[in-house]
C-alpha cells in the first residue's frame, strides 16, 4: 500500500510537490445560525469543521486526497490546536488559509488561518497521522518526494 502511494506522489506534477510546502489555499465560509452557540459566536467545535473542509479542500487541489483515496489511506487528526483571538457572529463572511506546516516521520502539521476582513479572528493547527486499513504508515520518504 505504501510502496503504491509513494509510486502515485513520484508521478505528481514536480511544481506542486515543489509548490506544495509554500502553497496556501483559502476557502471561504459564511456564519448560519447552527454554527452559533448560546452567547451568539461560532461554537468551539465549529471551528473545527470548517477547518476540516479547508483541509479536505486544500488536499484535494494539490492532487493528494484523489491519491489517498485512491490508495485507501487516511489522514487522521489526532490532535488540534485552537487559538481563538475574535468571535464570528452570525452571517458573518470569513476565510480560511490552508497551509502545510510540516511533513514529520509520522505526521502531518496543518495550519488554518481564520480572518474576516484580512483580520486574525482564530488559528487551528491540525496534527494527523496517515494511516491504511493495514498500519501506520512511516511517511520518511514522502517527505523527500514532497519537498523535491
Amino acid at each position: 500500500m505504501l510502496k503504491t502511494t509513494l509510486i502515485a506522489l513520484t508521478n505528481l506534477n514536480r511544481s506542486i510537490k515543489k509548490d506544495l510546502m509554500t502553497a496556501a489555499t483559502e476557502s471561504s465560509f459564511i456564519v448560519l445560525p447552527w454554527h452559533l452557540d448560546l452567547n451568539g459566536h461560532v461554537n468551539n467545535a465549529t471551528y473545527l469543521n470548517f477547518a476540516n473542509k479547508a483541509r479536505i479542500e486544500f488536499l484535494a487541489k494539490h492532487g493528494l486526497l484523489k491519491i489517498l483515496i485512491k490508495n485507501k489511506v487516511q489522514s487522521v487528526i489526532y490532535k488540534n490546536e485552537v487559538l481563538y483571538k475574535k468571535p464570528l457572529n452570525l452571517f458573518d463572511t470569513f476565510q480560511v488559509t490552508t497551509t502545510l506546516v510540516s511533513l514529520q516521520k509520522n505526521e502531518v502539521l496543518i495550519k488554518h488561518q481564520f480572518s474576516k476582513k484580512n483580520i486574525a479572528v482564530a488559528t487551528c493547527e491540525s496534527h494527523c497521522k496517515l494511516l491504511s486499513s493495514n498500519n501506520n504508515i512511516q511517511i520518511d520518504s514522502l517527505v523527500g518526494i514532497l519537498k523535491q
